[in-house]
């Protein structure tokens, strides 16, 4: 069964921010970001549980997964399967401080 993606505000922020910095250098290589980010929310949706499982100290943070944006590896979906849905936390580039970022949520 296919799930519902769900974004948060701030992921899609980030999908902004990173396409908007590729855009920068490469703006063919932003438009292959965003079809990249596209097809990983599908996969997202047909398989949820593939990302792997992270650890963060905040307790409403458990059972968030994390996946490489097909073909930008250094990029990073932060999900969460919910129901019928997958939610999608952030979308983050992995040279980030990731883990202060999670602090603050």
């Amino acid at each position: 069964m296919t799930k519902r993606v769900r974004l948060t505000p701030q992921a899609r922020d980030d999908i902004i921010e990173g396409a908007l910095y590729i855009a920068g250098d490469n703006p063919a290589a932003a438009e292959r970001f965003l079809a990249a980010v596209e097809r990983t929310f599908k996969t997202l949706a047909a398989a949820p549980h593939i990302g792997a499982t992270r650890a963060f100290v905040n307790p409403q943070l458990q059972g968030v997964r994390m996946l490489p944006v097909s073909g930008f590896r250094n990029h990073l979906v932060f999900y969460r399967p919910a129901g019928t849905a997958v939610e999608i936390i952030r979308v983050l580039h992995a040279a980030r401080d990731i883990k202060r970022l999670f602090e603050q949520l």
